[in-house]
């Protein structure tokens, strides 16, 4: 999604939500950081937390496709369930990579 599809969808204006999207980023870089280190060493809880706060400020913004990653892993999560963290994980990453050219 485009800055100006955002902003045309939040009803604000591009430069606003360009810097709402850099401070989520910002943000998501960390919980990323965070992510990476919970999925290594199997803390279900950290990953719940990280994900979790991705999928909020994603969502918020409209970010469809990373919110949706960030929700499955924060549910899998949940219920310390088998499941291909870090295959989400990398598929997550790209988005907010391509999210930021």
């Amino acid at each position: 999604m485009t800055l100006e599809a955002i902003a045309k969808a939040l009803g604000f204006e591009v430069e606003d939500v360009r810097m709402i999207v850099e401070a989520f980023q910002e943000d998501a870089t960390l919980q990323m950081q965070h992510l990476e280190k919970a999925i290594e060493t199997h803390a279900f809880e950290a990953i719940v937390e990280a994900s979790h706060a991705i999928k909020g400020s994603a969502a918020n913004l409209q970010l469809e496709v990373i919110a949706s990653l960030a929700k499955e892993l924060e549910a899998h999560a949940r219920e310390q369930a088998p499941f291909e963290y870090q295959h989400t994980y990398s598929k997550l990453a790209l988005e907010l990579e391509a999210l930021a050219h």
